[in-house]
């Protein structure tokens, strides 16, 4: 039913993004082509391709499944669905520097997610930012987390709904150090759940 592939841009990745793709050819497109202009390429791409509609549920237990740990080769793991995409070329870079200063287990930081909630900004200021995860103020391409924390991690994603919250509320509560890097660097095209283009 799911495929699993990757794209690898660097020998020695960086940076692994990992792409759910289901029926949504135009944003898959603009999701690849961020990827391309990033000015540091140090990154894989793993790509969990549905063809036939698995549902909510399944789609988010993919991440979890061993085809995808397997190909994980970088340092940090990064969410990023094919209606998604980086709009900061500069992130690789900004990552690479926080990862050499700080070292933390997890790097935060902002999205837009067209939603008409919350100014369409997230995570939200008042609620969340710089605090622990709130449910629905946050998303699953908010953050990256090292490599050994998603493996640890990633199964809380599997839930009908809200499974980028329990997965990132249970990482924080673990005491896993975090930064808050107060910068835009993703964008989700149009808010699908689940649905074709």
């Amino acid at each position: 039913m799911l495929k699993y592939s990757k794209h690898k841009y660097s020998e020695r990745p960086f940076l692994s993004i990992i792409t759910r793709v289901y029926k949504r050819p135009v944003g898959l497109s603009a999701n690849k082509a961020s990827i391309v202009s990033l000015t540091d390429k140090d990154v894989e791409q793993i790509f969990i391709t549905d063809h036939v509609g698995v549902g909510l549920l399944e789609a988010n237990r993919s991440f979890s499944h061993n085809e995808v740990k397997v190909l994980i080769e970088g340092e940090y793991v990064f969410l990023l669905d094919a209606d998604d995409f980086i709009v900061n070329k500069n992130m690789v870079q900004e990552l690479k520097q926080i990862h050499a200063e700080r070292n933390p287990d997890v790097i935060f930081f902002r999205m837009i997610i067209k939603n008409n909630m919350n100014n369409n900004y997230y995570p939200t200021d008042k609620e969340c930012w710089g605090l622990r995860p709130v449910i629905a103020r946050i998303g699953g391409s908010c953050f990256v987390v090292k490599k050994d924390i998603y493996m640890k991690f990633i199964h809380h994603f599997a839930l009908p709904r809200c499974g980028d919250f329990a997965y990132i509320d249970k990482v924080f509560n673990s005491g896993a150090s975090c930064y808050w890097h107060n910068v835009l660097f993703a964008e989700t095209g149009k808010v699908s759940r689940g649905k074709p283009e």
